[in-house]
């Protein structure tokens, strides 16, 4: 699309500035798209240089939304969320902003919520299988497996 035509440091700044003006996006998220238009490294490093300069872009920030939207909506635990954010390339001390957003108390619930849910759809042949199942689940989530044995100690598991 771009390729024939190269793009100046000044389009580069309104395109995505009004990129970002929309949504949250990570400078790694908006490098490749520089990377994808065909721009020189230093051009690169000065459209995003000034996009964090003006708050356009701040990884903390996104951070943070990120982690808000992942358990919210897709109700994925801490440690897929960091995975994701690490893929990301966000720096930990910025991941560790964004997961103190998720509450303690909330995140259980959501935890024992999703348990109780996938354990009235489980074909088990016995409780151990059950559980081993459910552990499972959880923990692809993203959950940590310590929480999750907590949980499902506490938890009456139908037989059905």
């Amino acid at each position: 699309m771009y390729k024939d035509k190269k793009i100046t440091v000044d389009e580069a700044l309104a395109r995505l500035s009004s990129l970002c003006a929309g949504t949250e996006k990570c400078e790694n998220e908006l490098r490749a798209k520089l990377v994808q238009w065909g721009m020189e490294r230093e051009q690169i490093e000065t459209v995003l240089h000034r996009l964090v300069e003006e708050a356009f872009v701040d990884d903390t920030r996104y951070a943070r939304c990120f982690v808000r939207d992942k358990f919210r909506y897709n109700k994925w635990g801490r440690l897929k969320i960091k995975q994701a954010l690490l893929q990301k390339h966000i720096g930990n001390s910025q991941i560790e902003a964004g997961l103190h957003e998720i509450d303690d108390d909330e995140y259980e619930k959501v935890l024992k919520e999703l348990l109780k849910v996938k354990n009235k759809t489980v074909k088990a042949a016995d409780t151990y299988e059950r559980r081993a199942k459910l552990m499972r689940f959880v923990v692809g989530r993203g959950f940590e497996p310590d929480l999750a044995m907590d949980c499902l100690r506490t938890m009456q598991l139908d037989e059905s």
